[in-house]
């Protein structure tokens, strides 16, 4: 059967597109970080799924949520963030540690024990760009760079790993389609060489 027919005052629940700016980890780092989860994973005995390639970024400004994706949306980011010039830089992260997600479960994460002094530059470039341009629904100057692994509701305490660097190349705006594991990218802006 190709489809449903839907009851009468039951609806499907609607699609939350959650909008941000975040990194793709680039060159050889996905594939690092997808085995880096498997091997904890193991390890650990966690039971969480690991995170899909295309979903492993390191989240930078939320933008909004919206139940369907204003048309005006990608144009008016793009304003605000599009002739921004920016170097690129490497990130490293080189430790795990367990957070708590909020939601009952705990979320593993990769992140780095020193600053990365040219990551947060790119955080406060882009949060006084969206300010000035009324885009975001709410700026954070606190940052806590990391990027997910997997979800699980045992705590993997910190330990070291092996770094993991890529030369962040672009930045992108991610559309999380809520409930169904689909993220798509809505527009990205390269940094310079």
């Amino acid at each position: 059967m190709s489809g449903q027919l839907a009851l009468e005052g039951f609806e499907s629940p609607a699609v939350i597109h959650n909008i941000f700016l975040a990194l793709a980890p680039e060159g050889d780092a996905p594939d690092r970080l997808t085995a880096l989860a498997e091997r904890l994973r193991t390890e650990r005995g966690l039971k969480g799924g690991i995170q899909d390639r295309e979903r492993l970024h390191v989240s930078l400004h939320g933008i909004a949520e919206y139940s369907e994706v204003p048309s005006r949306l990608v144009p008016n980011v793009s304003a605000a963030v599009g002739g921004l010039s920016l170097p690129r830089f490497e990130v490293t992260f080189d430790r795990v540690v367990s957070f708590n997600s909020g939601r009952g479960n705990r979320v593993l994460v990769a992140q780095a024990q020193k600053a990365q002094p040219a990551l947060e530059e790119l955080h406060r470039t882009l949060a006084d760009a969206l300010r000035r341009h009324g885009v975001c629904r709410a700026v954070r100057s606190y940052f806590t760079p990391h990027v997910t692994l997997l979800y699980d509701g045992k705590v993997v305490p910190e330990q070291s790993i092996e770094p993991i660097t890529w030369t962040v190349t672009e930045f992108v705006l991610f559309d999380s389609l809520q409930g169904t594991g689909r993220y798509e990218r809505l527009a990205h802006w390269p940094l310079s060489a």
